[in-house]
Parts: C-alpha cells; structure tokens; sequence
C-alpha cells in the first residue's frame, strides 16, 4: 500500500510540478534564442508571446525554419503573431495564406501585415472522415511546404480536425506541418490521425515535438526531415 501510495505521489509531482517547471524554463531558453535569430537576421523584434498567443517554443522553431529551409509556400489556420512572425520572416516571393474566423482580431491582425494573403472565413459545420466539425468555410486546396494549424479554438478532442482534409490532398513529398498546443487531448487526437494517414500514403516523414509553455508537433517529410533535429 505504501508503495502505491508513493508511486501516486512521485507521479503528481512529475506531471504538475517537475514538467510544468522544466517546460517554463525551455520557454526562457526559446526566448533568449529567438532574440538571437530576430538580431541576427534583422527581424523587427515587438512580439508578445503571452496567455494565448504563440509561444516562445513556437516562434523559435518558426525562426530556425525559415533560417535554414526554403519555405516558398505556407497555409495557415488560425492568426496571431505567428502569422506576423511569417510575414516579416518569408521570402518576398513565398505565399503565405492565413485563415482566420474571428472578424475583430483578423481587423487587428492585418494592420501588422504586408505579404500575407489573409483571408477572415466564417466557420460552418463539415463531416470529415466521419466526424462533425467547425471549419474554415472555402479553404482553396493547395500544395504547402509549411502548414501551421494553430485555430479555431480547440475542442477536447479531435480538435482542428478540419485540417485533415488538406493533409490527405498531399501529394508532395517535401512538407512541415506544425500543430500548436500538442499537450493537449485534442490536438493529439488530431495529429495522430495525421501520423496514420501519412502511414498508410507510404510517406516518408519523421515526428517530433518541442515543449516550452506550450507543445508543437512538428511532422517533417522529404527534405525537411532535417528539421525535426532543430531542438
């Protein structure tokens, strides 16, 4: 009984004590690394990277991508800094297309932006792969060679799972797909069903995952496997 006792214990411990400490003191690391990105490559450095905005984890992963990869197309679900992080960090000739759904904050957004086409989508209800959604309305299928999925607000499971669609479009074999807030249920709901349909396509990809104040998971195929290496 005692050994149960202390199991549940040390288990408590690890989960609401140890992790949440080591994740908080990544996210300081992240942030003093992706000062040094934003100095090195001159990239205007007035984020805010708080409550539910991107995180440091987030905007350093974004950071060394576009430092070391050549990212010429990127979709985007949700909007906040990471799209403005996008906007000044692609190169001039990227596409970068965001969606968001919340007509106020796509206002505020875009007063930050000058390359991005950010498209404000209403969300409707869709089946995809047999579950009932809230997604996007007119989201155009395109090719990516980064797809962040970051909105709308999640759900407690298969959150965002509108995204699958696009996914099963692929056809390329050299792609990132970014998936935001990875802790929690939902989300990885959602990205294991990412993982089973590459699987089953015969995709050559790695998966990997950076925890700071919030978790990404990272999926990487092609010649972008490299970047699952990046943290």
């Amino acid at each position: 009984m005692l050994d149960f006792v202390k199991a549940r214990v040390a288990g408590f411990l690890r989960w609401h004590v140890t992790e949440p400490v080591r994740d908080l003191q990544m996210e300081l690391l992240y942030q003093r690394l992706f000062d040094n990105q934003c100095r090195k490559q001159g990239w205007r450095n007035d984020f805010h990277p708080v409550g539910a905005a991107a995180s440091h984890g987030l905007l350093y992963l974004l950071s060394r991508l576009f430092d070391e990869h050549e990212i010429r197309s990127v979709i985007e679900f949700g909007s906040g800094e990471s799209t403005v992080f996008i906007d000044r960090a692609k190169h001039p000739a990227a596409r970068h297309v965001c969606y968001e759904h919340d007509p106020v904050w796509h206002a505020r957004v875009a007063t930050r932006l000058t390359g991005c086409d950010y498209r404000l989508r209403p969300l409707a209800p869709t089946t995809v792969a047999g579950r009932s959604v809230q997604w996007y309305q007119d989201v155009e299928p395109q090719e990516f060679d980064l797809m962040l999925v970051d909105g709308p607000v999640g759900t407690e499971r298969f959150s965002r799972f509108g995204c699958i669609e696009l996914i099963r479009s692929v056809r390329a074999r050299d792609f990132l797909i970014i998936f935001d807030d990875h802790q929690r249920p939902g989300e990885r709901d959602t990205v294991a069903h990412a993982v089973g349909l590459l699987r089953d396509a015969g995709v050559e990809f790695r998966a990997n995952e950076l925890r700071a104040r919030t978790t990404q998971a990272v999926i990487a195929a092609g010649k972008f496997i490299g970047a699952t290496y990046s943290y």
